[in-house]
């Protein structure tokens, strides 16, 4: 797990205002996340039977793990799994333990207990814990991403228009929709249709650049055999960012 994202693990914790969470805050904003994992471990053995003191302390660790000695790694990456696991087990309906259970499972090696079929696994439930919470738009994003990394471009497409069935200005849910059916080779028209109304907005931070939804809407075009209007959106990603190594790359190879 990142740093920025243990932080906003840590700040969303739900109603653990307690002593543990206020010194694992304060650890996290002096950047100690070796005395982090050392708190939440702490709150752990204090009560075995909270879900999300299992999640944060497997978050500590996995913020400090890159820092740690490669002889420290191994048992570390040991603890994060079996803390993730044993919050899922005690509550099923721990979104965040089963996303970052899901990243685990995709990213370590398999020495370490790296597991793709354990990752895609996940997906089914984090997606159920997301119907359950019809308003939480955010969990459903993540599912969809998620999907994606899993190259799951079915799974990923039906999140993404459940986003923007509730929200028509999610406006990265729409870009995801046509980056979906590029790669999934499907829904060709759909994608043509999301990168066309993306297009019509100014994107905000984070979001990506109208560069590369004309560059994706070229990949499109070209997929579909339109030569001619995948020129036209290359140049015009070009002229938006004339260094635009891919768009530059696909125009070349016309």
């Amino acid at each position: 797990m990142s740093r920025l994202l243990l932080v906003l693990v840590l700040f969303s914790a739900p109603a653990l205002a307690d002593d543990f969470v206020e010194r694992g805050r304060a650890a996290i904003e002096a950047r100690d996340f070796d005395e982090a994992a050392d708190i939440f471990e702490d709150a752990v053995k204090a009560d075995p039977d909270n879900a999300e003191y299992h999640h944060l302390y497997a978050s500590a660790l996995g913020a400090g793990i890159n820092d740690a000695s490669l002889f420290r790694k191994a048992g570390m990456a040991r603890k994060m799994r079996m803390a993730w696991e044993r919050a899922v087990e005690l509550d099923p309906d721990h979104a965040g333990a089963r996303v970052s259970l899901f990243q685990y499972y995709m990213n370590a090696p398999r020495i370490a207990g790296g597991d793709r079929d354990k990752a895609v696994a996940q997906l089914a439930d984090i997606a159920r814990i997301a119907d359950a919470r019809a308003d939480d738009l955010d969990l459903r994003m993540t599912h969809a991403f998620l999907c994606q990394q899993a190259e799951d471009w079915a799974c990923a497409a039906t999140a993404f228009e459940a986003v923007v069935a509730v929200e028509q200005d999610r406006m990265m849910a729409w870009y995801q929709i046509g980056r979906t059916a590029l790669r999934s080779g499907d829904r060709h028209e759909r994608g043509v249709e999301a990168l066309l109304r993306y297009l019509e907005h100014s994107p905000a931070e984070g979001e990506p650049s109208l560069a590369w939804a004309h560059t994706r809407l070229g990949q499109i075009y070209l997929a579909q055999g339109r030569r001619d209007d995948a020129r036209a959106q290359y140049d015009a990603a070009l002229a938006l960012e004339p260094d635009h190594e891919e768009a530059k790359q696909a125009l070349g190879a016309l």
